[in-house]
């Protein structure tokens, strides 16, 4: 499906700087590991400012008649930090954030409106912004296997690293 939304379309919009903006709300607390990926499971004001904002893009895809791109909360969701901010989220958190996404998406999209893809997140082992600790393939391969493996089960339209 991606590759038939790239091939067709000469433009396409993509959400960016979630985080950056739920940062900038008051009434938005991050967690401290895995910053906006625990609002899915927050019954109040970070979830529905989270929602807000992917419902912006959406909206703003629609108006432009556009198809969008758009990435579930996972980049902080590797094993290790799942493990480090348990037992304060389920294991299940990469399939719960895959299928908030989907939930926003079929939430917010109208009828007529080009697609809208979710693609599920794998960020950075390390600082991205310091190559000189980024980890070789191997120690990369074994590092994200993991995450990889369990997105590529739920229902994303594509992964993205």
């Amino acid at each position: 499906m991606l590759e038939q939304l790239l091939k067709n379309h000469s433009k396409i919009i993509a959400e960016c700087a979630i985080m950056e903006r739920l940062r900038r709300l008051p009434e938005v607390i991050a967690h401290p590991t895995l910053y906006n990926a625990a609002l899915v499971y927050d019954s109040c004001e970070g979830r529905d400012a989270m929602s807000s904002i992917y419902a912006e893009y959406i909206q703003a895809a629609a108006k432009a008649h556009l198809p969008m791109l758009m990435t579930s909360p996972t980049w902080r969701l590797d094993a290790e930090r799942i493990a480090e901010a348990e037992p304060s989220v389920p294991a299940t958190i990469n399939t719960d954030a895959v299928d908030y996404m989907l939930d926003v998406r079929d939430k917010f999209k109208s009828a007529d409106q080009p697609p809208v893809l979710i693609g599920a997140l794998v960020g950075p082992k390390n600082d991205c912004y310091k190559p000189k600790i980024a980890p070789n393939a191997n120690e990369a391969e074994s590092f994200h296997s993991n995450q990889i493996n369990e997105l590529a089960n739920t229902d994303a339209d594509f992964l993205q690293a």
